[in-house]
């Protein structure tokens, strides 16, 4: 029997850390907190299925290089980097470390909570291990080498503002761009995009 995932929250501040992990538990959800990327290093296990749940300010060694200390492990833990001093260089540099999302707080719950679920299917989408349908493959053959690029980003949470930035273009190339993808994929929308890509099965009405 495969462990439960398990949300994974590192933040130095008692308060927050105590929060986030409270919200995490009403939503039925397991969570364990760390007070230190050391704390949470030392009981790191690659085995456990799950998400990171990271506050990017912090002594000694800051979420962003803890991030950095988890790619180094080669480690595929889905990471929501949480910041009450955004910037667009953190922002940038979490996303191409591979961040899952990067959210400002105070983060509103349900959203908190809803991205936090979507990075658990992530997580075990990939260990499941699930090939991707004929279909959905045929659909990609499609996509320009820009549109994949594109498409790689939407379903990394990026919105048209963050994709015009990392992709150096304009906002409204950027906006073609993920028009594009979501026609040439059969979607409506990035959440559909995101839930084919990890092999999600449809939700019922």
């Amino acid at each position: 029997m495969s462990p439960e995932p398990t949300v994974f929250v590192v933040d130095d501040d008692p308060g927050a850390l105590n929060s986030m992990c409270w919200l995490i538990e009403s939503a039925r959800l397991r969570v364990e907190g760390y007070q230190s990327p050391e704390s949470f290093l030392a009981a790191y296990d690659p085995a456990r299925p799950g998400c990171l749940v990271l506050d990017i300010r912090m002594p000694k060694i800051s979420g962003l290089e803890l991030q950095d200390r988890l790619n180094a492990l080669a480690s595929q833990l889905p990471v929501i980097v949480l910041t009450g001093h955004g910037d667009v260089a953190s922002c940038a540099r979490a996303f191409k470390a591979g961040a899952f999302d990067f959210l400002e707080k105070p983060a509103d719950g349900r959203s908190l909570v809803e991205r936090i679920r979507e990075a658990l299917e992530k997580d075990a989408a990939r260990r499941s291990g699930g090939s991707t349908s004929p279909e959905v493959a045929l659909r990609l053959e499609r996509l320009t080498a820009r549109e994949r690029e594109t498409l790689e980003l939407l379903v990394r949470g990026f919105s048209v503002k963050q994709l015009a930035a990392e992709l150096a273009i304009d906002h409204r190339t950027a906006a073609k761009h993920r028009a594009r993808v979501h026609e040439k994929m059969s979607v409506n929308n990035d959440a559909e995009l995101v839930r084919m890509m990890l092999a999600e099965p449809p939700q019922k009405p």
